[in-house]
């Protein structure tokens, strides 16, 4: 096998800001080859992650190859042309995470087995996992009906989160108080998997999960080896509906919080075997005590990735190339630089936009350093509901927390449409 300069990354149908993959191979050295169970809308996702971001190179996919997404022997056919010179796959989203490690192993990388990337994927097989390995997170059920989902939402209290268990972005997630919020969960959940953009197979299991309260973290950092590295511990804020719609990079943390986050991760990311990867673990913090409650085995959306680098200076997606193309990583944990937040822009509720006056308003603030939004007066606007209804994003920064929360907090109440 040749270097790094003549050599393929292999990107696994990605979607939105996991193109920045495209960049970061290209700055390498690297060729990118995308797998495509999808190719138009492959080609749709670049198109709007290019109008975002001025550094993307339009022409930075060398070739587009179509694989049918439930076999992996379509992959392997596609690829067998450039088999010698692929120096690495990374996953373009959360549910290619799977098909990612195995195609991988086929090739003779050392990932995720099967079995454990399965687990690092599918919310159900996650759960057993962790329940299995003794990792605390929340109690949980693997139901088939919605009678059964009602009798383990009554055995939890009457208060649990109804879950697909095969996507991403919190798409097909609800919190449940009533048998009325369950019966419309179920069924939303039950046509969701009809409206899937993806050319992936899906599992018709739903995961009941008792809901638990508590602050809402996020521990990025990655796994070399055996070594796992805390590199990140990130506040996040969520909307009623369980999207997350602000980050606060990093979190502020009293030392007990953090060794509860890193114990957790750490035990997190072994249980369910992650390997040469990047992950983003998910845990709530009550009680004096955290709950994992997911843990991707990819690094985190909503371009926290160039918010990171601009805090501490590393790349994510740098590292996570490196270790699926097995070079040396010495990346640790280190102070802040700055105090940064992102903030979503949406709407509550379809509209038509009269004003984006706010959004000026918004770039006028000095803590305001970037606003991703291309929404004008006269555009149509549907209510947060998934990540597709995201208008855009606004990144402010701050020399202090305090700075960057009061900051955050203006352009909440503020920004309308």
């Amino acid at each position: 096998m040749g270097g790094m300069h003549d050599g393929y990354l292999v990107i696994v149908d990605p979607v939105a800001h996991f193109f920045r993959y495209v960049t970061s191979a290209r700055t390498k050295g690297l060729k990118v080859l995308v797998l495509a169970a999808n190719a138009e809308l492959c080609r749709e996702e670049e198109a709007a992650y290019a109008r975002a971001a001025d550094d993307y190179p339009t022409d930075g996919i060398e070739r587009m190859l179509a694989w049918d997404g439930a076999e992996d022997a379509s992959a392997l056919a596609v690829l067998e042309p450039y088999r010698d010179r692929i120096r690495g796959l990374v996953a373009g989203d959360e549910v290619t995470v799977a098909s990612t490690a195995r195609i991988g192993r086929a090739l003779g990388f050392p990932y995720a087995s099967a079995e454990d990337a399965r687990c690092q994927q599918i919310k159900s097989a996650m759960k057993l996992r962790l329940a299995e390995r003794s990792v605390s997170t929340p109690p949980f059920a693997i139901v088939s009906t919605v009678d059964e989902a009602a009798h383990q939402w009554q055995r939890f209290g009457g208060d649990a989160m109804l879950k697909m268990v095969d996507y991403a972005m919190s798409f097909g997630v609800f919190r449940v108080k009533t048998r009325d919020e369950l019966d419309a969960a179920w069924e939303q959940i039950r046509k969701g998997r009809g409206s899937l953009d993806h050319a992936l197979p899906h599992e018709e299991a739903v995961l009941v999960e008792q809901h638990v309260t508590g602050r809402e973290f996020s521990v990025e950092g990655y796994v070399s080896g055996d070594r796992v590295e805390i590199l990140n511990f990130c506040e996040k804020l969520s909307h009623p509906n369980f999207m997350v719609v602000g980050h606060y990079i990093p979190a502020q943390t009293s030392a007990r919080e953090e060794r509860l986050l890193s114990d957790v991760a750490s035990q997190s990311v072994t249980a369910l075997g992650v390997r040469n990867s990047v992950f983003h673990a998910e845990i709530h913090v009550a009680d004096d005590r955290a709950w994992l409650i997911e843990c991707a085995s990819r690094p985190p959306g909503q371009f926290s990735v160039s918010v990171l680098e601009r805090v501490y200076g590393f790349d994510l997606m740098d590292i996570s190339i490196d270790l699926a193309c097995g070079n040396p990583i010495a990346v640790h944990r280190q102070s802040p630089r700055s105090w940064n937040a992102i903030m979503a822009i949406y709407s509550d509720r379809p509209c038509i936009v009269r004003s984006v006056d706010t959004l000026d308003a918004l770039r006028n603030r000095p803590e305001c350093y970037s606003v991703i939004c291309a929404v004008r007066a006269g555009d149509v606007v549907n209510r947060l509901e998934t990540f597709r209804d995201v208008l855009g994003l606004a990144m402010l920064e701050s020399p202090d927390p305090d700075g960057v929360r009061a900051a955050y907090q203006w352009a909440r109440d503020t920004v309308r449409f």
